[in-house]
C-alpha cells in the first residue's frame, strides 16, 4: 500500500531502473495483512539502493515488526556520523535486548546511490554489506522470532503499523 505522494523516476537521466520516493510522515509504502514467517529463529535478508544528503536524523530504509512476538528488524541510517545501522529487537522496539550494529566507517549521506544488505541467519551469523562490501559480521546473539511477521515498511519504521517513525 502506498500512502501519500510517493513518486517513482528514473534514477538517471536515460536509466531504466526507477527509485521511489520521496519519503517522509506522510508519504511512505506498507504491506500489512499478509503474514510471512521468517522463522523462529529467524533467517532473512533485507536489502535495497538508496541515496540522501539528509543529515538532521535516523532515517529508516525499510523494517518488519512481527506483533504476535514483539520483534522487529531493520536497517536504517543512523545521525550523528550518516553510517549504516543494522537494528534487531527481541522485545519491542525500545529495550535492552535491542541489538543495534552500527558501521560509522563511512558517511553514506553523500547524496551518491548506496547499496544495502542485511543478513541474519540465527545461530550462525549476522551481517551488513556496504556497496557489495562486508562491513560488520558477527554471531547474533539471541533468537529473533520473526514467524508472524505482518507488517513490512518501506522508508519508516513502525511498532504499530500506524505510527511513523524515523522516516527516509
Amino acid at each position: 500500500v502506498l500512502t501519500g505522494n510517493l513518486m517513482q523516476r528514473p534514477v538517471n537521466t536515460g536509466s531504466e531502473l526507477c527509485g521511489v520516493g520521496p519519503f517522509d510522515g506522510n508519504n511512505y509504502a506498507a504491506c500489512s495483512g499478509v503474514n510471512h514467517n521468517y522463522g523462529n529463529p529467524c533467517k532473512i535478508t533485507m536489502m535495497g539502493w538508496f541515496k540522501t544528503s539528509y543529515t538532521a536524523g535516523y532515517q529508516y530504509i525499510m523494517s518488519v515488526f512481527d506483533s504476535t512476538s514483539n520483534h522487529a528488524m531493520g536497517i536504517a541510517i543512523e545521525s550523528n556520523h550518516g553510517g549504516l545501522y543494522f537494528f534487531d529487537s527481541e522485545n519491542g522496539w525500545n529495550n535492552s535486548n535491542n541489538h543495534e550494529w552500527h558501521d560509522n566507517s563511512v558517511n553514506v549521506r553523500d547524496g551518491k546511490w548506496h547499496h544495502v544488505a542485511g543478513v541474519y541467519d540465527a545461530g550462525v551469523r549476522k551481517a551488513l554489506y556496504r556497496d557489495g562490501n562486508p562491513v560488520i559480521s558477527r554471531d547474533p546473539s539471541g533468537s529473533l522470532n520473526l514467524s508472524g511477521v505482518t507488517e513490512h515498511h518501506l522508508g519508516y519504521y513502525s511498532s504499530n503499523n500506524s505510527s511513523i517513525s524515523y522516516p527516509f
